[in-house]
């Protein structure tokens, strides 16, 4: 999905701010903190295959 390569870093970017706060998250705050509208129009298959590819491009 090219729409989820274009929205991983900053997902990606959230994600860790939350980690490092550990604190946990929501996509509605996530959206409201990185300005991705896009984020409210993805469904539970956009937002799975989304959290996979930023999981899959921090492996070692």
């Amino acid at each position: 999905m090219e729409k989820a390569q274009k929205l991983a870093p900053a997902v990606r970017g959230a994600l860790k701010k939350a980690a490092r706060e550990q604190r946990t998250t929501t996509w509605s705050e996530i959206q409201q903190k990185t300005g991705l509208h896009q984020l409210g129009r993805l469904d539970h298959e956009d937002k799975v295959e989304l959290l996979s590819l930023v999981e899959s491009e921090h492996r070692p």
